[in-house]
């Protein structure tokens, strides 16, 4: 809907009731004008179908920024109200307090007296009235940096002295407060003001419905400064800590992959190491090979070929023979050979001691004399010492 319906309430039913009826379209403003009280909000029925949008006094706010000595949380928020509590007249209990903006140590607040925003609420219930926005009237004003944003609102003047904060004041008062200050600020002014000092003149013709345009772009409203006010509350003191308890997850997985990334390329580094002992020891027997691929295969195909060096060809089909004796059950981890003593150590890893067994009878069947020794049960594996020894025929 372009068409909308503003009205600013003041601080009670007797006071007066500014409204505008406005086309957001082609910007125009369709009525504006000032009603008695509260009693003449009937007057403007034939737009109570349109979007409503509800202005409140800033008289009936108090503006602060209150500096904490470390960060603030949502925890500190419960102190706020007895920190403020010589500067507000109302007892701290009858008092809401909104977290406008956080600034590290620094937080702007904005509060308000409970029965106010009540008498609100009645009034707008005894027209039945649902607005889809409800502000504080200063943030429609334009925040310019480093001035006071000013209007006269049909004699009270309304204030935004900074980008959270601002007052309403009557000329009297608006005079005596200002000549109380030791400096003069420099004023954006919407209207003329009976104050001698700097002025940016861009003067309206119908403030209120200025303000009209203005509340239709603010979004410093009250219903969503709350929401924000609970969204970063809900975000500190519901999700945060799972937040971290998500980060501490993370941590662990990334450390356990990085374990096992770790181990595989040890794995990797030991099983190079193997390959490389086996092609010395094929090498120191078998010179004439220029290049050894799979020392197991070529094993096997040495053996099966016709050769001069007989003690070479013995060499390798024992060791083809042992080598066959192994099963998947026990797998081979390292070997060397005792050239003098004709004994081949084996260092074999295994789950059952019984396949150890079972690969000694075999050896020993075979003509070997098999021997076990230097049983350990490691962290991850189970390992164990065969030596074999050459029998002389």
């Amino acid at each position: 809907m372009s068409q909308h319906l503003v009205i600013r309430l003041g601080t009670g039913d007797d006071s007066p009731v500014n409204y505008a009826v406005i086309e957001d379209a082609n910007e125009s403003v369709i009525e504006s004008g000032v009603l008695r009280n509260t009693d003449e909000i009937a007057l403007l029925s034939p737009y109570f179908k349109l979007d409503l949008v509800v202005l409140q006094s800033g008289c009936n706010f108090f503006f602060k920024t209150i500096s904490y000595p470390k960060r603030f949380n949502p925890g500190m928020k419960s102190s706020i109200p007895f920190m403020i509590e010589g500067d507000v007249a109302s007892d701290v209990d009858d008092i809401e307090v909104v977290v406008l903006n956080i600034r590290g140590k620094e937080v702007d607040i904005m509060v308000c007296d409970k029965a106010y925003q009540e008498w609100v609420r009645a009034v707008l219930n005894r027209y039945g009235l649902l607005p889809s926005k409800m502000l504080v009237d200063i943030f429609t004003l334009p925040y310019r940096e480093g001035k006071v944003s000013v209007v006269n609102l049909a004699g009270e003047f309304v204030f935004r002295t900074s980008q959270f904060s601002g007052m309403c004041l009557n000329q009297q008062l608006a005079q005596k407060y200002f000549k109380g200050l030791e400096t003069m600020p420099s004023f954006y002014c919407l209207s003329e003001i009976p104050l001698n000092a700097e002025k940016e003149e861009a003067y309206v013709i119908m403030p209120m419905a200025s303000m009209a345009f203005g509340a239709l772009s603010c979004h410093i409203t009250l219903s969503d400064a709350q929401k924000a006010q609970q969204h970063s509350f809900l975000m500190d003191t519901v999700l945060k800590p799972w937040i971290k308890v998500a980060a501490v997850l993370l941590a662990i997985f990334v450390v356990y992959y990085a374990t096992l990334v770790s181990s595989y390329f040890h794995a990797t580094a030991e099983g190079k190491q193997l390959k490389n002992d086996l092609v010395k020891v094929f090498k120191s027997k078998f010179p004439m090979v220029n290049k050894v691929v799979n020392p197991a295969a070529q094993f096997k195909q040495l053996t099966n070929q016709p050769s001069e060096a007989e003690l070479e060809a013995s060499f390798v089909k024992r060791l083809a023979e042992m080598l066959g004796s192994f099963t998947s059950k026990a797998s081979l981890v390292s070997f060397n050979y005792d050239d003098k003593r004709r004994q081949y150590h084996f260092k074999l890893a295994y789950k059952e001691f019984d396949d150890v067994e079972n690969i000694k009878d075999a050896l020993n069947n075979r003509g070997y004399r098999a021997d076990i020794s230097e049983v350990r049960s490691e962290k991850d594996r189970n390992t164990v010492m065969l030596t074999v020894e050459e029998v002389n025929s």
